[in-house]
C-alpha cells in the first residue's frame, strides 16, 4: 500500500482508466488512464475491473493484453514500450473490457492486494 501512495515505479502495478477516445477510423478505442502505482510494459497481461465490478464476483472483471501504448504530446501520439508511475496512458487492445471508467492492476496479482 506504500507504493500506491508514494506512486513507485517499482510497485504493484495500479492504473485508474477515467476516459476512452476513438480511433480515427472509429473501429476501435484507445483507454486513457493515469498510472497510479508500476510500470505498465506492453503487452502486459492486465486485469480490468469495471465500475460495477465488486470484490468476489466475476461480474465486470476482465483480463486482456494491453498490446500498445502511447502517451500524448499535444495532439499526437507517440508509441513507448513502457509507463511507469505518475504519468499518462493512452492503452490499446483493452477497450472491449472499459465502459467508461475502470481500475486496471496486473493480472497475476492477488485479489485484494
Amino acid at each position: 500500500m506504500d507504493s500506491i501512495k508514494r506512486g513507485q515505479a517499482d510497485g504493484p502495478l495500479l492504473i485508474n482508466a477515467v476516459k476512452m477516445y476513438h480511433s480515427k477510423d472509429y473501429k476501435n478505442f484507445y483507454v486513457l488512464g493515469r498510472v497510479l502505482s508500476g510500470t505498465l510494459k506492453k503487452n502486459d497481461k492486465l486485469r480490468i475491473m469495471g465500475e460495477n465490478y465488486m470484490a468476489g464476483d466475476e461480474e465486470d472483471l476482465f483480463v486482456r493484453n494491453a498490446t500498445k501504448l502511447y502517451i500524448m504530446q499535444g495532439r499526437y501520439r507517440i508509441e513507448v514500450n513502457s509507463v511507469s508511475a505518475g504519468n499518462f496512458v493512452l492503452m490499446e487492445g483493452i477497450d472491449q473490457a472499459v465502459s467508461k471508467t475502470a481500475t486496471i492492476t496486473h493480472a497475476d496479482l492477488p485479489q485484494g492486494t
